[in-house]
């Protein structure tokens, strides 16, 4: 999970940035609205906090960063919360989350964008992220036009949304449904990058197996939907 540590100095103290192998995105969309401004949002506080987790476990199974094997309670100890903190009746970046904006520079703003975090700056007293912008789709107003000079009579009554006495009843603003869907749309072609890619080491592993053996008279090639379920007698 982890490269090779990269010493820095500061300030007379000594920290290394220690780069992931494997970049980790938070999986969340968030609204970027120009180059130095980006929306905090508390609802993707919990991606903050798995995600954080998640490094901190792959710090202690690390044998070669420390040289003291550390415990996950010496690690949270210096690791203070990533993402979001609520500051002066506002949420606000936590100052010890790291995000760089030189990606934003070549943005069209306002837009939507996810985190990636890359690596991980490690010192004596603290263990802090540094993120990446991810550019999701840029943003765009939605206009309802009404007809304000249609007959009041003829409005038709909303009574698709169900309520019952004292239930307070909250819409979705239309901002948010356009970013559970974006960030539903992304899931998804996701998954379709990983399908052809697993389909894709399938295929080259047959292939290598077709190199290596020949097939007796009861085996057949290999096909997208062989449910690989042959009797092992005939191998």
């Amino acid at each position: 999970m982890f490269g090779i540590p990269e010493r820095q100095t500061r300030d007379g103290i000594v920290s290394f940035y220690v780069p992931l192998t494997n970049p980790q995105r938070l999986n969340a969309c968030l609204t970027c609205l120009d180059s130095s401004t980006i929306r905090p949002d508390v609802k993707f506080q919990d991606k903050f906090k798995l995600l954080q987790d998640a490094v901190l476990k792959e710090l202690i199974q690390n044998r070669q960063l420390f040289r003291t094997p550390p415990s996950m309670e010496s690690l949270e100890a210096i690791t203070p919360n990533w993402g979001v903190v609520y500051n002066n009746d506002t949420y606000a970046w936590s100052p010890y989350t790291y995000i760089t904006q030189e990606s934003l520079s070549k943005m069209k703003l306002p837009a939507y964008i996810d985190l990636v975090l890359n690596g991980v700056h490690i010192s004596r007293s603290s263990i802090l992220p540094q993120f990446t912008c991810l550019y999701l789709e840029p943003m765009s107003e939605e206009v309802i036009d009404f007809d304000w000079e249609r007959p009041q009579a003829e409005i038709e009554e909303v009574s698709d949304v169900p309520a019952s006495d004292g239930e307070i009843v909250v819409l979705k603003d239309a901002t948010a449904q356009a970013a559970e869907r974006l960030a539903a749309k992304q899931s998804v072609r996701e998954a379709y990058t990983n399908a052809r890619a697993a389909y894709s080491k399938a295929d080259q592993l047959a292939h290598e197996f077709l190199d290596k053996y020949d097939l007796s008279d009861n085996e057949s090639a290999f096909s997208g939907m062989d449910d690989m379920s042959e009797d092992e007698s005939t191998t």
